[in-house]
């Protein structure tokens, strides 16, 4: 009965007619009866499937492998029933609706649309759409946001977006502790902030200074709004009681079409910095009282604190300098501040910031900067610099500072994230094209080749499905491992994702240097690797690489072309045994 609807319907006029129109479809596409019986179907679609016409379509697709565990038994058996079809199959749904139903599915290693559209009661048209660039493009955009969150939320700074009805979309860490008083970052999206000033005013109910930042923020959100400019402000409130002096920035928030749709806004707290303004000036007029004031804060405040003169000769500092450096007051007392650098030139750079205050230039200043200790490791530091009036009368600038250290390691280390394979270590792509850019330019302007390599396992995919894809990981790491020590150090590589590697091979004088170099890497990265007790894989590679600059082009078309150099390759492994290949102008070497 298959085979006769089958050949009915090739008898059929349509048949030639549809067979012409599918052709002309550069996607897969294929015309199936309800009994799930190829009636038609295009070259992509047999390109992708190796499917044929006249067959079941659960068969020719996917060998059988889709249908139900007991269907699948029967099948193996020798036995096909009417009713057998892939579990996410939804021929019947849509035939019976008569709508077209689309599913995605994750096949040879891409993201598809399968989409089932009828065309008649008992015939439907099933064709697959690649989608994979997009659902890449979605998880960049995931990650970048991750990675905006995660940035966002290490800045001391408060920073914050409203909406034109003055509530958040979106708000980091340090805004959330200092002015909303909550810790969860998500939580003051869709509400504004006089719902937190409320909240936290219920707490005392009789104190109506417990919180007074409300009204203050919505007031110079309306301005923005109202003018559509950027604005400064000095915002001074209470949160708790306690007293918060914020030197705010406020943006208005236009959408791509120009529309303003909100307040983007930053704030620095300058508590610290105001109220030690605050004490300088009460030293000035009266000078025994604050000095004993000062020298009280001075000794027992949390932050490092050094007192220089003009010549950046250390007049006094606190215990917690003393700790932070490792040293004894006599060890520095007189001694001049290059003593706490881990250099000449660290030194020098500082000159300017200490210059600009004594000059009169700037009244204060936040840096933050390397510093060495008396065992010579080194401290980060968020410096904040005032110029004061010594006692002699002279001029003379105090520092404080806070270890920011182990922030600073945390940037370090999200950057080094953001550029880095985690699986394998290597570079990703991300710092890929910066390398290769310079390593054009050094190729031009030494007269010298330089050989954009792209370099794949062959049939990486059965190793994860026969043993795991923990000893996929294994492959891959110890690829990169041999691919690391093989390669010059002057050579660049990077981990494109799944099975790909790019090399840049520096140097090169010739396409005949460069397949010796393809010879040596694929001996050493085809000797086997143990992935478990007693149990070894060899896996093979294709490569493939064009010449730069024989081959003139952006470094997009250069890693194309190498890319078209190996899957030529790879579509011709029948008839080829040759494992590497060099795109020239006209074709691949």
């Amino acid at each position: 009965m298959d085979i006769e609807i089958f050949e009915l319907f090739k008898k059929t006029e349509k048949y030639k007619y549809i067979q012409m129109i599918f052709e002309s479809i550069e996607i897969p596409i294929l015309l199936v009866h309800k009994t799930h019986i190829i009636l038609l179907q295009n070259k992509a679609a047999y390109e992708l499937f190796g499917s044929k016409e006249g067959g079941l379509c659960w068969q020719e697709l996917w060998d059988g492998e889709t249908l139900s565990e007991d269907n699948k038994k029967l099948y193996k058996q020798g036995k096909v029933l009417p009713n057998m079809a892939c579990r996410f199959c939804a021929s019947n749904e849509a035939l019976e609706s008569q709508k077209s139903i689309t599913e995605e599915l994750y096949i040879f290693g891409k993201y598809w649309e399968s989409c089932w559209v009828p065309i008649a009661k008992d015939i439907y048209m099933h064709y697959f759409i690649d989608i994979s660039k997009r659902k890449s493009s979605e998880e960049k955009y995931k990650q970048s946001q991750k990675f905006l969150r995660e940035v966002a939320d290490l800045v001391p700074d408060l920073i914050w977006v409203k909406d034109l009805h003055k509530s958040y979309t979106f708000t980091n860490k340090a805004n959330c502790e200092k002015l909303l008083g909550i810790n969860d970052v998500y939580e003051p999206v869709g509400k504004t902030q006089t719902y937190f000033a409320d909240k936290i005013r219920a707490e005392k109910p009789d104190d109506p200074y417990y919180y007074t930042f409300d009204s203050l923020c919505q007031d110079s959100d309306q301005q923005v709004i109202n003018t559509k400019k950027s604005l400064r402000f000095n915002e001074l409130g209470s949160v708790r009681g306690k007293r918060l002096y914020l030197d705010v920035i406020k943006v208005p928030w236009f959408n791509n079409k120009g529309k303003l749709i909100g307040v983007l806004g930053t704030a620095r707290d300058v508590t610290i910095e105001k109220t030690m303004e605050k004490e300088l000036k009460e030293s000035r007029e009266k000078l025994e009282q604050s000095l004993l004031y000062h020298k009280a804060i001075f000794d027992n405040n949390a932050a490092v604190m050094i007192v220089v003169d003009k010549n950046r000769t250390i007049i006094d500092l606190n215990s917690t300098a003393l700790k932070a450096f490792g040293y004894k007051k006599e060890e520095l007392i007189g001694r001049n501040t290059i003593i706490l650098h881990p250099s000449k030139l660290s030194y020098d750079n500082f000159t300017k910031e200490f210059r600009d205050m004594l000059d009169g230039q700037t009244k204060s200043k936040t840096i933050e900067f390397n510093f060495k200790r008396k065992d010579s490791s080194f401290v980060w530091m968020e410096v904040k610099g005032s110029p004061i009036t010594l006692p002699n009368g002279k001029k003379g600038v105090v520092w404080s500072a806070i270890d920011t250290t182990e922030i600073h390691k945390l940037k370090e280390k999200l950057k080094h994230q953001a550029l880095h394979d985690p699986l394998t270590g290597m570079y990703n792509r991300y710092f890929l094209e910066d390398e290769a850019e310079r390593a054009m330019a050094r190729a031009k302007r030494n007269n010298t080749k330089l050989a954009v390599c792209l370099l794949d396992l062959d049939d990486f995919k059965s190793i994860n499905d026969i043993y795991g894809h923990e000893a996929g990981d294994t492959v891959l790491k110890t690829t990169a491992s041999r691919l690391k020590q093989i390669v010059r150090k002057t050579d660049f590589i990077v981990r494109l994702g799944g099975d790909e590697f790019v090399i840049l091979l520096e140097n090169i004088s010739s396409s005949k240097q460069l397949e010796s170099i393809f010879v040596n890497i694929l001996q050493e990265i085809t000797k086997a690797i143990d992935i478990a007790k007693d149990v070894k894989v060899s896996v093979k590679a294709t490569i493939g690489a064009v010449l730069y600059p024989d081959v003139d082009a952006r470094f997009k078309i250069l890693l194309r072309l190498a890319d078209t150099a190996m899957y030529r390759l790879k579509k011709n492994k029948s008839k080829s045994e040759k494992k590497f290949g060099i795109y020239e102008k006209g074709g691949t070497a």
